[in-house]
């Protein structure tokens, strides 16, 4: 599971939590003697029976719009606060709906009022507590290791891959050149400008014992589409051993192929 699938779990669970506390809170704060009570109070179950249906309803909706597939990393938590609002105001149509089709029993338009006001509160705050609670977890893990391996001007996107890895941080352990004469020699000198360990590429079956002897977690493989032939039985060899590997595309040669 990535880190983005992760955190988007964590997200929901969250989400589902505190769109429960908040139905809860508007049923005991419309039936709790505060405000006038006209029709009796119901039971408690009538209404806590619907909050397994709140929960996916809104999870549903907040993944259709694209909510939890949207890190938050680089964005404003007043955009996220806007995107919550959006989402929760679609959900409650589709909620109403659904208990209108529901109609085992009729409920209080008040407590749904007091929800629709308290439950993107609740949510808004759920999201900024994990946050914080995320940043001083991941602030006390070791940083990332990182293997940049290719050569060319793939290069500068493969360090920039490697510098915004969402959630983690990172640590590049070294470049192991791969291409052609010219490809290498980019590499050996992206290497060196960056004080930075460069690798010999292992012969075949030699993964193993080289991530044996240095630690990688994260491969970043910046290989020209010309070398990329060359490159396939390495890369069987380190998906096998590394888990997390993000590859950088050869744009330039569709580029080429465009301006023929």
């Amino acid at each position: 599971m990535s880190s983005r699938t992760k955190l988007a779990s964590i997200r929901a669970i969250g989400d589902v939590f505190a769109l429960w506390l908040a139905w809860v809170l508007a049923y005991y704060l419309r039936f709790s003697g505060v405000l006038p009570i006209f029709k009796g109070t119901p039971e408690p179950i009538l209404y806590f029976k619907l909050l397994p249906f709140i929960g996916i309803i809104w999870v549903a909706v907040f993944y259709g719009t694209g909510l939890y597939q949207r890190t938050g990393q680089h964005r404003s938590a007043i955009f996220e606060a806007v995107d919550i609002l959006s989402g929760s105001a679609l959900a409650t149509l589709v909620f109403i709906a659904f208990t209108n089709f529901y109609e085992e029993y009729r409920y209080s338009r008040l407590v749904l009022l007091l929800f629709v006001v308290i439950h993107p509160i609740f949510i808004v705050t759920s999201r900024s507590v994990l946050r914080k609670f995320l940043r001083a977890y991941l602030k006390n893990l070791p940083p990332k290791k990182v293997l940049v391996i290719g050569g060319g001007p793939l290069l500068e996107n493969a360090w920039e891959v490697s510098q915004n890895l969402g959630l983690f941080r990172s640590s590049i352990v070294g470049v192991m050149p791969f291409g052609d004469a010219e490809e290498q020699a980019s590499a050996h000198q992206f290497a060196e400008a960056r004080k930075i360990p460069i690798f010999t590429p292992p012969k075949k079956d030699g993964w193993v014992d080289f991530l044996f002897q240095n630690t990688v977690d994260i491969g970043v493989v910046a290989v020209s589409a010309k070398s990329y032939g060359e490159f396939w039985p390495h890369f069987e060899e380190l998906s096998a051993q590394v888990l997390d590997i993000k590859i950088i595309p050869d744009i330039l040669k569709y580029s080429r192929f465009a301006t023929r």
